[in-house]
């Protein structure tokens, strides 16, 4: 039973920050009990972003009984995995958060009683962002969670089973050519191909573009790698547009600026992110797309027991003096450290300030085809493919047993690599 002589540490977000936060409080607790905490997510399960495209574009003959496989390689399901909570002593709350108060402290949620905190702990994660464009969020389809990626793949599965025999293009576009954008496109069309080889589909019956407002995709990666990436992708099939911004969706229509208009059959938005909105209307400081403002120490600015990771932050690397990228290993170590300098605050120490490493990147594009910029490799192909499944997990083997993170990892790797 709980002690209110404790501290209450409440952490908002079950996604890479907020996990990686939970797990440290645990782990610097260890066999004292000066605080409790308490993990809310709205859904029961910590969503592996990384494999998320994977999903999207499984392949679409699998058997119904390996539609579980197919969610269970991205799915960590809080309650099913005992070690990830009960054994370590965080509390897990399924529930909508509505609102975040500073006096009293305490955080609303619309399906359970109010919970009171002494430390909190902001790890809300980032959704999509249409920037205002109208038609996007009527004619488009994201892919951010588990829903989205299985919608994508159900219009695309009924579109091959119904193209078999048809030469008449389906045209796929993808807004934005970025992470997400770049994965999904190399991983589809390498199916589609695929099926091309096979004979279970026409040539050229689906068409894929990515347009870009920008002069090229990955363009936050350097010349070298979206070249690289480009090249992959032309040889997969795709097409692009360059340097052409987007002004509005209409219903199977694109509209370019300067007027240009582009059918589609099916649009997957990829062009930007935004943090939580709740953020923005709970009152404390936010910037940009609605992250919020902290100190060096990851403390919410004016705050003394609001601290902030992932997503949802604003942090100007000191060394680069830009924005730190919104990537999983980023926001792992800035949930570590809130987790230290909570830890620290509430024993009277020195707060230490957020020094981001820059681990590199390893991106897939399309089957077992990647692009890896590490202080370890740099190279592409199968190698680089190869150390992203490492990787994979890399992180599954942190946040659980060997034997749980080799039952997650394999359970969709028997899904995914029949694409590869």
């Amino acid at each position: 039973m709980k002690s209110h002589l404790r501290k209450q540490i409440v952490v908002l977000g079950g996604g890479f920050a907020g996990l990686a936060a939970s797990l440290q409080l645990a782990k610097e607790r260890g066999f004292r009990e000066e605080f409790n905490v308490t993990l809310v997510d709205k859904n029961c399960y910590h969503l592996y972003h990384g494999l998320l495209y994977e999903v999207a574009t499984a392949h679409f003959d699998i058997r119904p009984a390996d539609i579980e496989y197919l969610q269970g390689g991205v799915c960590i399901r809080l309650k099913a995995l005992g070690e990830l909570v009960t054994k370590r002593q965080i509390d897990f709350l399924q529930a909508t958060v509505t609102g975040i108060e500073t006096s009293p402290q305490r955080v609303r949620c619309s399906d359970q009683p109010d919970i009171p905190y002494d430390h909190l702990v902001l790890a809300l994660g980032s959704e999509p962002t249409d920037f205002g464009m109208p038609g996007v969020r009527e004619h488009a389809l994201f892919l951010h969670d588990i829903p989205d990626a299985l919608s994508i793949r159900e219009r695309i599965r009924t579109v091959v089973a119904q193209r078999r025999r048809s030469t008449a293009p389906y045209r796929i576009v993808i807004a934005g050519g970025g992470f997400t954008g770049v994965e999904l496109a190399g991983e589809l069309l390498e199916y589609v191909r695929r099926l091309e080889r096979d004979g279970a589909l026409e040539p050229q019956a689906i068409h894929l573009t990515i347009v870009e407002a920008s002069d090229c995709v990955l363009k936050s990666l350097g010349k070298q790698t979206s070249r690289l990436a480009q090249r992959r992708l032309e040889e997969l099939g795709a097409r692009f547009f360059f340097a052409r911004p987007i002004a509005q969706v209409e219903e199977h229509v694109i509209v370019l600026q300067h007027g240009k208009r582009m059918p589609f059959d099916l649009l997957v938005w990829s062009a930007g992110i935004q943090a939580n909105p709740l953020l923005r209307v709970s009152g404390l400081p936010t910037v940009g797309r609605g992250q919020v403002s902290v100190e060096p120490t990851l403390r919410v600015t004016g705050t003394s027991n609001i601290w902030a990771a992932g997503d949802c932050v604003a942090f100007v690397d000191p060394m680069t003096h830009r924005q730190i990228p919104q990537v999983a290993p980023l926001a792992v170590e800035a949930g570590r450290l809130v987790a230290k300098n909570i830890v620290r605050s509430i024993g009277g120490q020195t707060l230490h300030p957020f020094v981001p490493r820059h681990f590199g990147f390893v991106i897939p594009v399309g089957g077992k085809f990647a692009i890896a910029r590490t202080k370890l490799l740099r190279a592409h192909g199968f190698i680089a493919w190869l150390l992203r499944k490492l990787i994979d997990l890399d992180y599954f083997m942190s946040i659980m047993s060997l034997r749980n993170a080799l039952r997650v990892f394999f359970r969709g790797a028997k899904v995914y690599v029949k694409n590869d």
